[in-house]
């Protein structure tokens, strides 16, 4: 048996933060183990723990509860995503998109069988309340895992390889070009296609033509800028639901255009003279590693942006540049001008990175749910034959199986499981010495 079990949803996105918080429990004598969501069932049977924190709640998920009738263990979520704070992003997120705008309560009873659910944002607190989901006393307000304090604090110790200029590309065309499950635009669309008839394929073109648009012109916009610039370095980092394989396609045809997929995204940021993106949080992120930012949005026509759904709608800050129109970008980057380009009220952009988000940055998310998952954790003198040997066995037949899930075709995400491979020592070294150095900082 096992105190904590942690589910992962998406390893290039969680990975890190996630290593983080399981460290923490290391520090307070608990143990836990992090596994795919692909896994998870099969480690739930095999560690038998007390608690498991799920990243959502929907789809293959609401298996949670009748396990934890099974095998009784406390539930707790901790959501993968967000919302930006956005109301109809967290329905969303917490019913399934198809019933975000009309759900039945009675559909999701289980809900009140978690036992804690921790959010972002008391404004995120009350939209939960308000759903009639969730109960008062089953949320915590304790900020995401990526706290942005530690940043600041550990930003000089990051390695940085500043020894030319490269400019980073943050982006997200996911439903478009490089979505997760198909490796073009056009695969995409024979895909909805196929599995819709003719009225629902009408009227899904219609729903999401306004977004086709917005990443497509984002993406054409990207090259043109990359192209007038064969000179310099871009790096390319992919959103973690974006299909690597199609991107690497791409990648061989632009000799000054390199993808990146370090599991240590602040790194990446560091590293960078200049980050461009279209809609990301990684303005806030880029602002407390002092990395100069500038969005390309005002390169989308209004038209285009002001008829995107309320969900799809991009990120807009003052504190960053956003320049209205491409040339005024590429002069930017022949000119290698990109710390002047930024001028960065520190007090505005804390104020309106809580107003669009309303996230608490007081407190490191990370110590307030070990705190709070520790008070629910019953201590047991496992002997060695009660356990040792089976907390051994299981992680044998979980690496087992993690192993495979790395290399086998048969696995659908098979780019993602391969984060988790354990065999990828390199990148388990990686992650442990730059978590230690949070750790200093933090406990």
């Amino acid at each position: 048996m096992i105190d904590i079990l942690i589910i992962i949803d998406n390893p290039l996105r969680e990975h890190l933060n996630l290593n983080l918080l399981k460290k923490i429990f290391t520090h307070k004598g608990l143990s836990s183990r992090i596994v795919s969501k692909h896994l998870f069932e099969y480690a739930i049977y095999k560690y038998k723990p007390q608690s498991v924190i799920v990243p959502r709640v929907t789809g293959g998920f609401s298996k949670i509860f009748d396990l934890s009738k099974k095998i009784k263990f406390h539930i707790y979520l901790l959501p993968c995503e967000h919302g930006a704070g956005e109301k109809a992003r967290i329905i969303s997120f917490l019913t399934g998109a198809e019933n975000r705008n009309n759900y039945d309560l009675s559909n999701f009873r289980n809900y009140k069988n978690i036992l804690k659910f921790f959010v972002p944002s008391e404004p995120y607190k009350k939209i939960c309340i308000d759903s009639g989901l969730f109960s008062e006393d089953q949320i915590i307000v304790t900020g995401t895992i990526s706290s942005d304090f530690w940043f600041e604090k550990i930003s000089e110790t990051l390695d940085n390889k500043k020894n030319q200029i490269s400019i980073g590309i943050a982006s997200s065309f996911k439903s478009t070009f490089f979505g997760i499950n198909f490796i073009s635009f056009l695969e995409g669309l024979l895909f909805l296609k196929n599995v819709s008839d003719g009225k629902k394929f009408e009227e899904s073109i219609e729903k999401n033509i306004y977004f086709q648009s917005f990443e497509s012109l984002s993406f054409l916009n990207l090259l043109k800028i990359i192209d007038d610039n064969p000179n310099i370095k871009f790096s390319w980092r992919l959103h973690p639901q974006e299909n690597l394989k199609g991107a690497q396609h791409l990648v061989k045809k632009i000799k000054n255009l390199e993808i990146n997929r370090d599991l240590i995204p602040y790194s990446w940021i560091k590293n960078q003279s200049l980050i461009l993106l279209n809609s990301s949080t990684m303005i806030y992120d880029s602002f407390f590693l002092r990395t100069p930012t500038i969005s390309l949005i005002n390169l989308i026509p209004d038209n285009i942006k002001n008829n995107l759904e309320d969900i799809k709608k991009p990120l807009k800050s003052s504190q960053i540049l956003n320049p209205e129109s491409i040339d005024e970008v590429i002069e930017l980057i022949k000119n290698k001008n990109f710390k002047d380009s930024v001028k960065v009220n520190r007090e505005e952009m804390l104020e309106e990175s809580f107003k669009n988000f309303n996230f608490p940055r007081k407190d490191f998310a990370v110590i307030s749910i070990a705190v709070e998952m520790s008070k629910n954790i019953k201590e047991y003198k496992n002997n060695f034959f009660t356990g040792i040997i089976p907390n051994f066995f299981g992680d044998i037949m979980v690496i087992l199986k993690t192993i495979r899930a790395a290399y086998s075709p048969e696995y659908k995400n098979i780019q993602l499981d391969k984060v988790l491979n354990p065999l990828n020592f390199r990148d388990m070294l990686k992650i442990n010495h730059f978590i230690n150095k949070i750790i200093k900082k933090i406990i």
